[in-house]
């Protein structure tokens, strides 16, 4: 359990950090998105993702545990 919030702290912070290093030192333009800025954005949005299901499991696991 503690290795699984340790993932899903992990993963949200690897997104927190992809996004806003692609925003702030990338010179990105919304309508013309190269393949290495599209790809960091998918991936970025991908760990983010992740990382709620992660939450979501571990929020089920603590009802369920105490809900016996």
């Amino acid at each position: 359990m503690k290795g699984l919030k340790i993932w899903g702290w992990i993963l949200f912070a690897t997104s927190f950090v992809i996004f806003w290093g692609c925003i702030l030192f990338v010179p990105m333009n919304i309508n013309r998105l190269n393949g290495g800025e599209a790809l960091l954005l998918m991936v970025s949005f991908m760990c983010f993702i992740l990382s709620i299901t992660i939450w979501a499991i571990i929020r089920a696991i603590n009802e369920s545990r105490t809900n016996k």
